[in-house]
This record gives C-alpha cells, structure tokens and sequence, in this order.
C-alpha cells in the first residue's frame, strides 16, 4: 500500500474467486488506478522440479497433503458446475479427450524436435549490453 499497489488476496483453489479478483486487479489498472498485487493462496502438491509427489521427505504430513488435495481447484470447479448445471458429463468428456490429445501432441512435437543450440536460453532475455556481454558464460560445443 505504502508504493500505491492495491493488494487482493484470495483461495488460489477457488476458480471463480480467482476470476473474480483477476477481474478487480484489471479493472483496476485499465481505470488507471495504478498496478495491483494477487496473492493466492494455494499449495504444492508434487516435487519442487518434477514431477513425482514427496511426501515421503518427512516436511509435511500425509494428512496435510490430504487435506489440500481435497481442494483441487479443477475437482471444485467440475463439481460446482455439474451440480450447478453450467457442465455436464458428455461436456467433461469432449473437453478432457481434447486435452490429453492436445498434451499428446506437445509431447510428441517436444520428442521429435531438435535440442535447442546454447544461446536459445538468451533469447528474449532482456539486459543492456553491457550486462548481457559481461553475464554471458562460455558453453560447451
């Protein structure tokens, strides 16, 4: 508040309170009332880079984790919906075949393509010359 950012804070696993904010923040800085903050509180269910689960790290409990799981944002959104009528089964379906083809697809162009040569991992990182030359590491051929 102190630098003029509004702040909103809110469930990261409830779809339509994200919505919700999200659409507060744009109002407000499309109004010009200045930059806004979110801060959604949610949890990480698998490994910080991977992805495996690690409860079995011993720094949270099967219970905590159990009781986070039973907030799955997308498991709330299609209950609402199905009880709310705004989805049905056949809709559910339709929507997740498209999914698992779309990620299959990705997954298949990701396989057959090329590895990236070294200076793609520079592209479109912004830095001033000076920075970018004295930052830039020599790699391996």
């Amino acid at each position: 508040q102190a630098h003029g950012v509004a702040g909103l804070e809110g469930d990261g696993n409830d779809v339509g309170e994200v919505h919700g904010l999200a659409g507060e923040a744009l109002a407000r800085i499309r109004s010009g009332g200045g930059p806004a903050l979110l801060e959604l509180h949610t949890y990480r269910w698998r490994e910080h880079c991977g992805p495996n689960y690690d409860n079995n790290l011993g720094y949270r409990t099967e219970q905590e984790f159990l009781n986070w799981r039973k907030l799955c944002p997308l498991e709330r959104l299609q209950t609402q919906g199905l009880e709310d009528g705004s989805l049905n089964a056949a809709e559910m379906e339709r929507w997740t075949d498209e999914i698992q083809a779309e990620f299959a697809a990705a997954l298949r162009f990701a396989k057959e393509s090329a590895f990236p040569d070294a200076d793609a991992m520079l592209r479109s990182v912004y830095a001033d010359n000076k920075t970018a030359s004295a930052r830039r590491l020599p790699h391996a051929a």
